[in-house]
């Protein structure tokens, strides 16, 4: 249904469980963990995945396993409210988009508010607070893909496409265009940061031609 294996699901409850933001209760379920301080224990899981230097690839990964299931929890469970909040805040994404406004910082935070927005209309408390612990690394990801200036227009026609479908009610529409968001994401960001390691390797050659 996620296009992932099961393994790839384990592996990412194991990583929220180690890092102490999850308790697994077998036979019951899994459960968000209560840290003495949140602020730290969200800066300090950041800070190890940073260090650590962790694949992107296991950040989007990750995110497919979430989001898709997120999106599609939001189109059964949002209210008028909750949807009328994503639509509004997407037609001033997408009109600041088409007059030009739009900067890659702006193209960044409306994004990402989007994707707030859809988790918390999903009403699943576990994945909320999961999204929000792993949100400093989920910004730089769409930062370095949205520094990309054709992907801020394809990100916005996408993420029209998932508003319509949480709109209509459509369920497999809702993950089908959330999957396809999140791979073109990650393949914007693996071509900005194609495209930086050459810059700074043209730099470098520079350089030594001069010294």
């Amino acid at each position: 249904m996620l296009q992932v294996s099961r393994t790839t699901v384990r592996d990412a409850l194991k990583v929220l469980k180690g890092k102490g933001l999850i308790t697994v209760s077998h036979g019951r379920g899994v459960f968000i963990a209560e840290p003495e301080n949140q602020t730290q224990a969200t800066k300090r899981v950041a800070d190890v995945l940073l260090l650590q230097k962790a694949p992107v690839s296991d950040l989007f990964e990750m995110r497919e396993v979430l989001e898709t299931e997120a999106v599609a929890w939001a189109v059964k469970r949002a209210n008028r409210q909750e949807i009328d909040e994503i639509v509004s805040v997407y037609t001033e994404y997408k009109s600041r988009l088409d007059n030009g406004k739009l900067s890659g910082v702006e193209a960044n935070q409306y994004d990402s508010e989007l994707h707030r927005l859809i988790a918390v209309a999903s009403r699943n408390s576990v994945l909320l607070q999961t999204m929000s612990n792993l949100r400093i690394l989920l910004d730089n990801s769409r930062k370095i893909s949205i520094s990309i200036p054709s992907r801020r227009f394809e990100s916005v026609e996408e993420m029209g496409r998932i508003v319509n479908a949480i709109e209509n009610g459509a369920v497999k529409n809702a993950r089908s265009e959330m999957l396809s968001h999140l791979r073109n994401g990650k393949k914007a960001h693996a071509l900005a940061m194609s495209k930086e390691s050459a810059h700074s390797q043209s730099r470098q050659h520079i350089d030594k031609s001069r010294s």
